[in-house]
């Protein structure tokens, strides 16, 4: 498997788990009681999304000249 082809594979798999959270969110939203708990959900989607979608791992990684 190449690198392009294991990148796309990661990236649905991201976009899944975001999938399943967002669904999990919305039906913890009908209850008052779940506020921290979509909190938490909220921040693992925000760090999926910043690592994966917006690539900020790239900011620690040594760049080849």
């Amino acid at each position: 498997m190449s690198a392009k082809e294991q990148a796309y594979r990661r990236g649905f798999f991201v976009l899944i788990v975001l999938v399943v959270l967002t669904i999990v969110e919305v039906l913890l939203a009908n209850t008052a009681a779940a506020v921290i708990a979509v909190l938490v959900i909220d921040v693992i989607q925000a760090g999926l999304i910043a690592y994966y979608f917006m690539h900020i791992y790239r900011l620690w990684s040594q760049e080849a000249h």
